[in-house]
């Protein structure tokens, strides 16, 4: 027997739970997910993904990223769109080969950003393109 049912958070948010078709808990965010591109390059040289909002906060869902052999991308939380100083590091990627890299949290995960934190992405050698996906959510 199966039985359709959604869960509420209680506090007047619409925060939902829910079962994707994969079979996934998928725990908020449902349908509220936003993309952002990027070429990285040139070396060393901060690229901004997401930009704060007030009295949200951002998750990252999944990352997907492909670069050349030998190269590390770094993801990670800034004071600014432009600061190359990693107030906190959100996710390191190395290549050790030639490739695309996807990676997925699973079972409603994701990474939690800082409220005020803009989330900047370098690498340490030659132009590497990225996509993160997340969504905001009031924290209000």
């Amino acid at each position: 027997m199966t039985l359709k049912t959604t869960i509420r958070d209680g506090t007047g948010t619409g925060n939902l739970a829910k079962v994707s078709s994969a079979g996934e808990l998928v725990i908020t965010g449902v349908g509220n997910n936003i993309t952002a591109f990027r070429t990285i390059t040139p070396v060393n040289t901060p690229i901004n993904f997401f930009s704060p909002i007030p009295d949200q906060e951002f998750f990252i869902t999944s990352i997907l990223t492909s670069g050349p052999d030998n190269t590390n991308v770094n993801i990670f939380e800034a004071s600014s769109p432009t600061s190359n100083t990693t107030e906190r590091l959100i996710y390191t990627i190395s290549f050790t080969t030639s490739t695309f890299i996807p990676i997925v949290f699973p079972f409603g995960g994701f990474l939690r950003i800082n409220e005020g934190s803009f989330i900047n992405a370098r690498t340490d050698k030659v132009v590497t393109t990225m996509t993160i996906i997340g969504y905001y959510r009031s924290v209000i």
